[in-house]
């Protein structure tokens, strides 16, 4: 079986969707030595607007217009990087209140790491503690400004670390994200203060930087945002490596 991972926070424009279009392509091309096709998909809840398939589809389209161009950059890219049988991650969208646990077994069983993009906000239909216990690791990104700081504390300290603590989900990370480095010092101490209080933070930060949020063929591959298309990133590497490894850690205690 394989398991289920998502990052997640009470509120939206925490860049959520944006890491999980990047960590689940990282994993899904750099750290799938057997190149299979199914290890990694992406379960998008975020209705309406589905921004992970929207950006998908997006790129389908750009590519086959560059192609009627005969302009076979991307053509070329594509193949080199999907080699041997591999192939984009999977992405399927649904709105939360209609997925079920069962549901969530059934593509536990096809793929080794299913991806879940949550809706940006708690009040919704479907969103319970319930749906959550689906969940077999939480990543919850938030960064160190006064009000997403203390919306993040809340949502781990109230909901997520009873829940891992009750044995309703495996483990969880906090993830600095959108990292001020002129505020760094301060922030640094933050973590330490966090980790004091008993909490679960990654090693790695997410400093800020434009590139994470501009779509790659659009921004003359400027940016890094892609369900396609995955350049080496040093910090997305980490976060990908760090969660694997958290993964690995729960498995052999079991």
């Amino acid at each position: 079986m394989g398991n289920v991972l998502s990052f997640i926070n009470s509120k939206g424009g925490v860049g959520k969707s944006t890491l999980t279009t990047l960590v689940a392509g990282n994993i899904h091309v750099n750290h799938n030595p057997e190149r299979d096709k199914d290890m990694v998909m992406v379960l998008d809840l975020d209705h309406p607007q589905h921004s992970v398939m929207d950006t998908r589809n997006r790129e389908y389209e750009i590519v086959v217009n560059k192609e009627k161009e005969n302009n076979l950059y991307y053509t070329k890219l594509y193949a080199k990087m999907y080699r041997d049988g591999l192939q984009p991650y999977a992405i399927r969208t649904d709105r939360l209140s209609r997925v079920s646990k069962r549901v969530f077994d059934q593509m536990k069983r096809s793929h080794e790491l299913v991806f879940v993009d949550m809706p940006g906000a708690t009040d919704i239909e479907g969103y319970s503690q319930e749906m959550l216990s689906n969940m077999d690791y939480l990543i919850v990104p938030f960064n160190t400004n006064y009000v997403e700081f203390g919306a993040g504390m809340k949502f781990v300290g109230s909901i997520v670390h009873p829940m891992v603590k009750a044995g309703l989900m495996k483990d969880y990370r906090i993830l600095i994200n959108n990292l001020d480095t002129r505020e760094i010092e301060t922030d640094r101490q933050m973590i330490e203060d966090i980790r004091s209080a008993g909490f679960k933070v990654m090693g790695t930060v997410m400093k800020r930087a434009r590139k994470y949020g501009r779509p790659y063929l659009v921004s003359e591959r400027r940016g890094a945002l892609s369900t396609i298309f995955f350049q080496y990133d040093r910090t997305i590497h980490q976060i990908s490596k760090e969660i694997l490894e958290m993964i690995d850690h729960k498995q052999e205690q079991q």
